[in-house]
């Protein structure tokens, strides 16, 4: 499985998950949006880095830190 982690360069400014686009059980090809990150104001697609199906993925308006795990693709 693969996944997709936050790497924000700092964490003194707050980060959430703005929008689920991608639920779990979604086939996804490389490139596609599976969430929209809210952070220092500006919102920022994640895609999916290979294809695959959605695994998991963090709620709508989970507090993201460095490093957390934000979804997983199987």
């Amino acid at each position: 499985s693969t996944l997709m982690r936050s790497s924000a360069a700092s964490d003194v400014y707050k980060r959430q998950v703005l929008n689920v686009v991608a639920p779990v059980g979604t086939a996804l090809k490389a490139g596609d949006v599976i969430l929209i990150l809210e952070a220092m104001k500006m919102e920022n697609d994640i895609v999916a880095p290979c294809d695959g199906t959605v695994a998991s993925v963090a709620d709508k308006g989970t507090s993201v830190n460095t490093d957390d795990v934000l979804a997983t693709l199987s």
